[in-house]
């Protein structure tokens, strides 16, 4: 989480500063750094300069804002807070940085995924408004915070049992989802109600 941690005191910072009144240019400038110390850090020989970009890299979320600045396009134009044109050219402007900081597959990858949730949130999906999914869509969070950690000891406690693995898989999700939907009642929700205010 330590990623999404840092993200979210960067927009925080540039929040403030009112940067996203600009978005396009804010997500523009975001990444032309990343690119830039990707190269540098994927072709340079002069150690301390890697040594500092790398860290400037994680506090910067520079690594990830590719996926964020995605993100942050896809819910501009589902807000009507700027045109197809724009948000399309930024997207492509961030599948190319992804592209030249990781590789060829995981940016096929990450466009792939980018196309199910626009198609998600701009065309209706039979099916998709559920009432399960609507369940698992308001505590995604908490689950995903939660649920590797607390899966992997529920499930390595239960394999010297006789229980077998599908039922240890199966008690892992169960506990998993119980504590995210715990979590989102008395923890996010409120927690939500009591800031909104101050912002």
């Amino acid at each position: 989480l330590q990623a999404e941690l840092f993200f979210y005191m960067n927009a925080l910072v540039l929040y403030f500063l009112g940067a996203f009144r600009r978005f396009n240019i804010t997500i523009l400038g975001w990444l032309g750094f990343s690119a830039m110390a990707g190269l540098i850090i994927g072709y340079s020989q002069i150690t301390p300069l890697v040594s500092g970009l790398q860290k400037l890299q994680t506090l910067l979320s520079l690594e990830y804002i590719p996926l964020f600045g995605i993100g942050i396009c896809l819910h501009e134009l589902y807000r009507g807070r700027c045109s197809r044109q724009v948000a399309v050219g930024l997207i492509i402007a961030c599948f190319t940085v992804q592209w030249v900081r990781a590789d060829s597959t995981k940016a096929i990858v990450d466009l792939v995924l980018a196309g199910i949730v626009a198609t998600a949130i701009f065309r209706p999906v039979p099916g998709l408004a559920s009432r399960p999914l609507l369940f698992v869509g308001a505590i995604s969070y908490p689950l995903y915070i939660i649920h590797q950690n607390i899966g992997y000891v529920i499930i390595r406690s239960l394999e010297g049992t006789n229980c077998g693995g599908n039922i240890a898989f199966v008690l892992a999700i169960t506990v998993a989802l119980a504590l995210a939907f715990l979590i989102t009642k008395y923890v996010d929700l409120p927690a939500q109600q009591r800031l909104r205010p101050l912002l």
